[in-house]
């Protein structure tokens, strides 16, 4: 993710900070609520190889081609209004942080950002 000016990730709508892109990672239905078990916010679990080549920084190696200034962060626990879910196609490599429960789009995504101050840099 790009981190901000205090190293910490910064949130937005794109695939590169911490936030979802509406339409694209989840889907807010006709009154503008978000549902648990349709998507949300991508990451990665246990490694960083999990992480698509294109979305881990050049600069760690191994076939890495996403951009060169971000920076891998980790967070070890959500909370509550939040819920971490395998992604059934890819359960090994790859999961969702999604609503716990059907809530607004814009609270899903201050819930997002309110993990913030959890997300410890994994590199560099």
């Amino acid at each position: 993710m790009t981190p901000d000016g205090d190293g910490l990730p910064k949130v937005g709508p794109s695939a590169r900070t911490l936030g979802v892109r509406p339409f694209v990672d989840i889907q807010p239905d006709a009154k503008g609520h978000v549902h648990p078990g349709q998507g949300g916010m991508s990451v990665s679990p246990d490694s960083i190889w999990n992480i698509p080549d294109h979305r881990r920084p050049r600069g760690i190696g191994n076939g890495s081609t996403g951009h060169p200034n971000d920076h891998v962060f980790a967070i070890a626990k959500v909370s509550a209004e939040l819920s971490i879910r395998p992604d059934p196609l890819r359960p090994a490599t790859h999961a969702f942080i999604e609503p716990s429960e059907t809530v607004l789009l814009v609270k899903f995504e201050a819930s997002l950002a309110g993990t913030r101050p959890d997300w410890q840099r994994g590199w560099p």
